[in-house]
């Protein structure tokens, strides 16, 4: 839930971050990768957003909650490629980019990213595909939870 209200500033780091998860969906869907530059950038963008939102004292928790997210999808993938023989489950892009939308706010991060891996089954079982890019499928959860979250009925 926000700290206070939002100011011009909070709404121009917002467009900048919005800019970042469209770059990174179309960066995913044509070359199947995360550039290290952008995902950089779109940590320290989200880093700024949950400093503003919340306050350094509350961020302290974001980045712990980003870090323990990261650690556990990092030891699965591991695990998952030992047991599958090398082959790719999650790729690192898909947890950089997971880790650092949790430091804007962990809670809308796990919920766009858990729906943009349900929006990925479902489209891997339609078009009968192993393997899709997830980025554009997580910024299409990002944009659904924003959606949702500013709709009237709450």
């Amino acid at each position: 839930m926000p700290a206070h209200p939002m100011t011009v500033l909070d709404m121009l780091v917002l467009l900048v971050l919005a800019g970042e998860i469209g770059a990174s969906a179309l960066i995913d869907a044509r070359e199947r990768r995360f550039p290290h530059g952008l995902s950089a950038a779109f940590a320290l963008t989200c880093a700024m957003f949950g400093v503003l939102r919340v306050g350094p004292e509350c961020f302290a928790w974001h980045v712990l909650a980003a870090a323990a997210a990261m650690v556990l999808l990092l030891a699965t993938e591991t695990l998952w490629r030992r047991v599958h023989g090398g082959s790719a489950g999650l790729g690192g892009g898909d947890i950089k980019f997971l880790a650092a939308l949790m430091l804007a706010d962990p809670s809308y991060a796990l919920a766009s990213f858990t729906l943009g891996l349900c929006l990925l089954a479902g489209c891997g079982l339609l078009m009968r595909r192993d393997a899709l890019p997830l980025l554009p499928f997580a910024a299409a959860g990002c944009a659904l939870v924003a959606i949702f979250v500013l709709l009237p009925w709450r």
